[in-house]
């Protein structure tokens, strides 16, 4: 049924499209006409058969008449028609431009974050003083990440969790008061002393490097204290330092995802107590 009405209404448009071009054609034929009908009949009709002759004459013109104005009234329409498809058609073109442009947009985003990410990496450095960093370094050379924060997370059991070696000095997570590392309790700072001292978050410029502060340790190896955001004021733990450790530093900021690297820190390794094994990819 969908398909008869959609022929009939298909036919009905080409037929007055055909018809439209006809009148057109009779209405130059009707001028003609009128021009001859008007001026003939004073040569070769009487005043008597001239007024029969006016009556179905403008009888004829008003007919023709009528028609004229349906069929102008009808190509009107059709300009209006025409011009509402040219202007729907450009406002169409001007939206496929600006999404062409947003998805180019996006997609220069993306690569650029992921460059970011591919190229952020840790490197290890030696201690000094008995204080362990590594460093963060940016290698995507176009730009700075921003307001980088940096997170630990250590694999290790209670029983390794010990005391303050000093009596003034003060941990988050005690014997007393035990508590798995993980990440939202674990936040780092970094080495830098400008605009403030030790700050938590700060920008890595394109092909540079920020010292980040992680732990220090006993010249006996006795135990592993590491730092949290505010350094060692307090600690975040204090753990036995004749155990091998485990875990994750990650990386986060507003530039890309955050990234993590598996490390491991182990007092034996006196050049580099503290060492990237992988990151995650």
């Amino acid at each position: 049924m969908e398909t008869l009405k959609r022929l009939i209404k298909y036919g009905w448009t080409n037929f007055q499209h055909a018809f439209h071009g006809a009148v057109k054609f009779l209405h130059g034929a009707l001028f003609v006409v009128a021009v001859v009908g008007t001026i003939s009949p004073h040569f070769f009709l009487t005043e008597d058969k001239m007024t029969g002759y006016a009556h179905k004459l403008s009888m004829f013109t008003l007919i023709a008449y009528l028609i004229g104005i349906a069929f102008h009234r009808h190509e009107e329409k059709e300009k209006e028609l025409e011009q509402q498809k040219r202007t729907s058609d450009e406002v169409i073109a001007k939206l496929k431009q600006q999404l062409e442009t947003l998805n180019d947009t996006q997609l220069q985003d993306s690569r650029r974050r992921q460059s970011i990410y591919d190229q952020l990496h840790l490197i290890p450095s030696a201690p000094h003083h008995y204080k362990v960093a590594v460093d963060v370094f940016n290698g995507y050379a176009l730009s700075s990440i921003t307001n980088c924060h940096a997170y630990i997370s250590l694999i290790y059991e209670n029983g390794d969790i010990i005391r303050p070696p000093a009596a003034n000095w003060q941990a988050h997570i005690t014997p007393q008061d035990p508590l798995n590392l993980d990440k939202g309790r674990l936040r780092l700072c970094w080495s830098t002393h400008t605009p403030i001292r030790n700050p938590a978050a700060l920008d890595i410029c394109a092909g540079e490097s920020q010292s980040l502060e992680v732990f220090k340790f006993d010249p006996d190896g006795k135990w592993i204290g590491i730092l949290s955001e505010r350094w060692d004021d307090p600690y975040r733990v204090f753990l036995r330092g004749n155990k091998v450790y485990t875990g994750f530093i990650e990386i986060a900021s507003n530039d890309t995802s955050a990234k993590q690297f598996l490390i491991q820190i182990d007092l034996r390794n006196r050049q580099h107590p503290l060492m990237p094994k992988s990151e995650s990819v």
